[in-house]
């Protein structure tokens, strides 16, 4: 059963973005995507980010061009939502920071 992650991001600091997908890299079950939504950062940060996750073959890059309008989680998890591929979905923030056997556990729970 494919899992899916979705984070919503926009201009948060690019070492907040490192430290929890280190934490998403070390599950022991790696059954799963990460679809990361940038919602219109700003360019150093956007090609920053960009550039970090590209390193990680189970996440996906996505970005929002909505420079100029007000950070909206909902819009930019709705967009994640659309892309997923998994049939369980998590919606979480950049700041969650999951255990090694997060996946494993949801996954027995279902």
């Amino acid at each position: 059963m494919l899992f899916s992650i979705i984070i919503g991001y926009k201009n948060r600091d690019l070492n907040r973005v490192k430290k929890a997908f280190d934490y998403i890299d070390r599950q022991s079950n790696q059954n799963f995507e990460v679809i990361f939504i940038d919602y219109g950062s700003d360019d150093v940060l956007a090609n920053g980010a960009k550039k970090l996750l590209s390193t990680m073959p189970l996440v996906s890059y996505v970005y929002n061009n909505t420079r100029g309008w007000f950070w909206n989680r909902a819009h930019a998890l709705n967009t994640g939502v659309k892309l997923a591929k998994g049939e369980i979905v998590l919606m979480c923030d950049i700041d969650l920071i999951l255990e090694a056997d997060f996946i494993e556990k949801i996954l027995a729970l279902c």
